[in-house]
């Protein structure tokens, strides 16, 4: 295809590709040769070129370019075949979309009948065929795509036309999507409308060359927690695409209820797991088990015709029923993970199942986990080539020489015992409360993937787009690996915030990437994680430690750059992105911030010094519930939206050290002490959990009796202590593991608890509950000055019933003991305790000071511990809707006022708990709940939601009938009504302050009615309401260490 003219068009191209970048214009180049094969099929010594292009935005008089828009006007029609292929309508209307965004011309799409029909009228015009070839007799464009993969494409143009076409409908819509990033130059960045970058232009001509591309990996998928309505835009525009089911699935294989009473043998005998979906195994090795798997497979692939592929991954969390060491087949060999060697009898069995099941469907794949228990290949067993095995492996720790020897071992053992391999990563992502980003390291990854065969990619990736590039990089490198990483991260730089800030944008990145690939493997955390035995396949996400890596100084840095980001965005999408980006940082910032750091904290001297502690405590507080907040804050903004499990991991922000030097301070003071008077009126600001804290530092203080019998272990019987019980989960039998009474080390006393060697265990107490309502729970600890340990101390609390059976279970922070070593310090914990959890009244509450990790000789001391009912200044009850019936939630009342509609408690949705109330259809009523409040001002609160698609025109709103002591209702106040719709499918958040009088004219208030009226809500419209709070807004009206003393 004139060869000599396309080398001239390769330098005239480049020509305008620099004139552009001098104007912030183009976004990375590639070669425009006469034709560009990228079909990555053999990547060696050479370089694949990168699949981003340069935009040919103008035309060049001598230049041989096919003009699709000039001046803004359409020189072209996109022509689709007449069979009705919606995906391949669909990717031709993508096209025309995008084209009209960059350049303002409306291409019109045609079929290939109706162009027929349409005469002369497009004469003149270029033609873009979408879904089939410009010549059906030229064997060109079937030749390249003979062999292809369904996901390859070829995009061809010449004088007169555009052809682009793949083998599939699937391949054709990404050649469409490679044509609008060649040559229109769109960037999908981010999901969402400001996450697509669509440069503009009043020129589009397209050189006349031909693109051949085929994926590196067959299959390319990311395990979204949520889908946003934009995300499968977003997924399908970056071509990730999976192809094989490889998941957890032998509950779903074997499902107890169906074989518990023909098949008991398919189950591990004892296992009280059988009938969830994980924590056990089938018996592998049972007569009858092989057969029953292929006639199941079969009979879903029969039900199933379109399906490719079917899933024989192991079922989570072990339970295997040859792992007995009294069963005749038990391996009796560890892996490398520490874990037993199940390798080999679930190989063999997944042979025999796939050798039966291909007989009659031969076509189909299938997947399994090389993971945990099956995580090495099996030493006997080549796996049929029809599996695809997903090795799963944190690989960010090939950052760290070992591992990376270790991982790469394993993958090139099993590439020698499986011909099918995939990897399965953990590139999180949320839950972390950093950017974890380690781009090199990755890229060098999927490098190194494709040379050992890998066909296929799946990554636990719950994206939170503070993360920036990642997904984005991740995607393009999964197409084609050998692309240039650092060019990439570039572009995206530019493309979402713009030249002048993309500096400063790749700055902080910089930074993250620097952190996680190398900085740290010297903490604390990954040793923790490293050298454990037995090991999990990814690194401990559920383990916050990672936050003592970062400083105040670095987070400053991170700021001052990403307000600078701000600062420098030009456009307005530029602007939104990099908003988005800081956002998401604040809740980076908050988390870092608010971690509690331990450390030996002195007491202070004098008022000022106490002062000075007592702003950190209330600083750190106030950070920690910034931060939980704003996974409410963020849950109705897509690109921030975090996972639920956010908000397993809180803390209070209270450093137990300081937290304890101010309490022994406070103790000394005098009732006219500054702090002390500040301590008092933050206690009674109960809208914030400031205040219940400042209630517990109170308590401390003045050594307040809390409900906890023999707090101090003073009362016992040689190493037994009165009313607690010693608890131990340690499955070694270490004969010197020690729980007792010892007067080595006391806080307070004669006495505490010692333990020592204890893996995991600890001391525990029944305190019975009488009233439900807001408990804070402390015990201080110590381990001798100099011992080194990673032990950490925890409290649990277990709400039970009057049959002893949990009802729910809250937990603290782990806080490691190392850093306070030779001092006291203390752990500490609030929860809502209700009356009723799942129609159970709570009786007691179980308190446990549980200890991780004190392994050898290692000891910890455990004294004064503390269970306080905290004061709440409301009687509100049953907040959360987790007590009642089917319909009722008592106290809760239901009140109409229009006729029509019904409220009742629900587990469908809830925000927390189990239970939310629903209300269907009601044009105006609510539930209402009636207490006693004193005089004061208060901040009400209700979350409500209404599912994704809704078109309610429904509304919320909160009321306060004021109540006198006749019962009369003298005054009514109310908030705004808002409407619901808006945030549909999120929870959003109502609040309201009010302000409740002694009197209202004569008449004294003695008692409220809180409402909760809902309107408008016709029909089949729902709504869902959860969590009312009630918290009294106290001005602080002390001064702080601002003053000058």
């Amino acid at each position: 295809m004139h060869n000599k003219a396309a080398g001239w068009r390769v330098s005239a191209v480049m020509v305008l590709y620099l004139v552009f970048l001098s104007i912030g214009g183009v976004f990375g180049g590639s070669v425009l040769a006469s034709t560009v094969t990228e079909d990555f099929s053999e990547i060696g010594t050479t370089q694949a070129p990168l699949s981003v292009s340069v935009p040919s935005p103008m035309r060049m008089e001598d230049s041989p370019l096919l003009k699709i828009v000039e001046n803004g006007q359409s020189h072209a029609l996109i022509v689709i075949p007449d069979d009705n292929n919606v995906q391949v309508k669909a990717a031709a209307e993508t096209l025309a979309e995008y084209v009209k965004k960059a350049t303002g011309a409306a291409l019109t799409v045609k079929t290939a009948a109706e162009w027929a029909a349409s005469g002369s009228q497009h004469d003149n015009d270029a033609t873009i065929y979408v879904g089939m070839a410009a010549n059906a007799e030229d064997p060109a464009i079937p030749n390249m795509l003979q062999g292809m993969d369904d996901d390859g494409f070829v995009i061809l143009s010449d004088e007169n036309s555009t052809s682009i076409i793949g083998p599939s409908s699937w391949g054709t819509e990404y050649g469409v999507y490679e044509f609008l990033e060649r040559y229109v130059g769109v960037r999908w960045l981010m999901p969402g409308p400001d996450g697509e970058d669509v440069p503009q232009s009043s020129d589009l001509f397209v050189p006349l060359e031909t693109i051949k591309q085929e994926p590196a990996f067959l299959s390319r998928q990311f395990d979204w927690w949520f889908m946003d309505k934009y995300y499968p835009d977003w997924v399908r525009h970056n071509r990730l695409k999976g192809r094989y089911e490889f998941a957890h699935n032998m509950s779903n294989l074997f499902p107890y209820d169906k074989y518990k009473d023909t098949h008991p043998d398919f189950y591990p005998p004892g296992n009280s797991n059988v009938n969830k979906s994980s924590g056990w195994n089938p018996c592998f090795k049972a007569p009858g088990i092989v057969e029953e798997a292929i006639k199941n497979i079969n009979n879903y692939f029969d039900q199933h015709p379109e399906a490719t592929s079917y899933s024989l991954g192991v079922n989570d969390t072990g339970g295997f029923c040859e792992a007995d060491p009294l069963n005749p087949h038990y391996p009796g060999q560890l892996n490398t993970n520490g874990t037993l060697n199940m390798s080999e009898i679930y190989f063999d069995w997944v042979n025999q199942v796939v050798e039966g099941v291909l007989q009659t469907h031969p076509d189909k794949y299938f997947g399994v986990y090389a993971y945990s228990y099956v995580y090495e290949p099996p030493a006997t067993v080549t796996v049929h080539p029809r599996v695809i095995v997903y090795i799963t492996e944190d690989r960010m720790s090939w950052g760290d020489p070992s591992f990376e020897t270790q991982g790469k071992d394993i993958t090139e053992r099993w590439r020698a015992a499986a011909p099918s391999l995939g990897f399965y990563e953990y590139l999180w992502g949320n839950p972390y409360m950093l950017p974890r980003t380690f781009f090199n390291l990755m890229a060098d990854n999927y490098r190194y993937s494709y040379e050992q065969g890998v066909k296929a990619h799946f990554a636990e990736l719950s994206a939170n787009w503070g993360e920036g590039p990642k997904a984005w990089l991740s995607a393009k490198l999964q197409w084609n690996p050998n692309q240039d990483e650092n060019a990439l991260l570039k572009e995206w730089y530019e493309r979402a915030v713009g030249p002048a800030a993309a500096e400063d944008l790749e700055a902080y990145y910089d930074f993250w990437n620097e952190f996680w690939s190398n900085r740290i493997f010297s903490s604390q955390w990954y040793t923790n994680w490293s050298s454990a035995f037995p090991r999990t396949n990814y690194m401990r996400y559920n383990d916050s430690t990672y936050l003592n890596a970062v400083t105040e100084e670095d987070m400053a840095e991170c700021r001052r750059l990403l307000e600078s980001v701000v600062a420098k965005a030009q456009t307005d999408k530029q602007k939104a992105r990099a908003n988005v980006l800081l956002q998401a940082f604040e809740y980076y910032e908050a988390s870092a911030l608010s971690y509690p750091r331990e450390k030996i904290v002195p007491l202070p001297t004098n008022e000022m010094e106490g002062n000075m502690l007592l702003d950190d405590v209330v600083q750190q507080i106030q950070l920690a519930e910034d931060r939980v907040n704003m996974v409410d804050e963020f849950s109705v903004i897509p690109l921030l939206r975090l996972s639920d499990s956010a908000l397993s991991y809180k803390w209070s922000g209270i450093t137990g050290s300081s937290f304890l030097a101010l309490a022994e301070w406070l103790g000394e003071q005098t009732a006219d002490s500054q702090v002390v008077q500040r301590v008092s009126q933050m206690a009674q600001r109960t809208e914030t959990n400031l205040g219940y804290y400042m209630q517990v530092l109170a308590a401390l203080a003045e050594h307040k009796v809390s409900e906890i019998q023999n707090r101090s272990f003073e009362s016992g019987d040689g190493g037994v202590a009165n009313f607690w019980s010693y608890w131990t989960n340690d499955p070694s039998n270490a004969p010197d593991k020690v729980m007792e009474r010892s007067q080595n080390y006391t806080y307070s006393g004669s006495y505490a608890i010692r333990a020592k060697g204890i893996m995991w265990g600890g001391p525990q107490q029944v305190i019975p509950i009488t009233e439900p309502g807001r408990y804070a729970a402390v015990a201080h600890y110590y381990t001798p000055e100099g011992q080194a340990t990673n032990g950490t101390v925890q409290l649990v609390m277990k709400a039970r019933d009057s049959q002893n059976n949990v009802l729910s279970t809250y937990t603290s922070l782990q806080k490691q003991a190392a850093p306070t070593s030779g001092r006291w310090s203390l752990v500490e914990m609030m929860e809502e305790i209700p009356s009723i959890v799942n129609g159970k009244p709570v009786t007691s509450v179980e308190l446990t000071v549980r200890l991780f990790e004190f392994g050898g000789q290692q000891e910890v001391y455990i004294d004064d511990v503390e269970l306080y009912r905290l004061n709440t200044n409301h009687d509100l009850r049953n907040f959360s809707f987790e007590a009642g019936n089917a319909v009722k939630a008592p106290p809760w009342k239901y009140n109409f006022t229009v006729e029509g509609g019904e409220l009742r408690r629900t587990k469908d949705i809830a925000r927390t708990g189990d239970y939310s109330l629903q209300a269907k259809g009601v044009l105006g009523g609510g539930p209402y709940q009636q207490m006693q409040l004193d005089a004061g001002r208060y901040l009400m609160s209700v979350h409500y939601y209404t599912a994704p698609g809704s078109d309610t025109t429904g509304d919320v709103q909160i009321s306060v009938n004021l109540r006198d002591d006749n019962n009369k209702i003298v005054k009514t106040i109310s908030s705004d009504r808002i409407l619901a719709k808006p945030m549909q499918g999120n929870w959003a958040k109502l609040e309201y302050e009010v302000e409740i009088p002694d009197k209202v004219g004569n008449s004294t208030i003695t008692s409220i009615q809180c409402l909760v009226i809902l309107k408008n809500f016709a029909g089949n419209d729902v709504i869902y309401l959860d969590d009312f709070a009630i918290g009294q807004v106290v001005d602080d009206i002390v001064p702080n260490s601002t003053v000058t003393y």
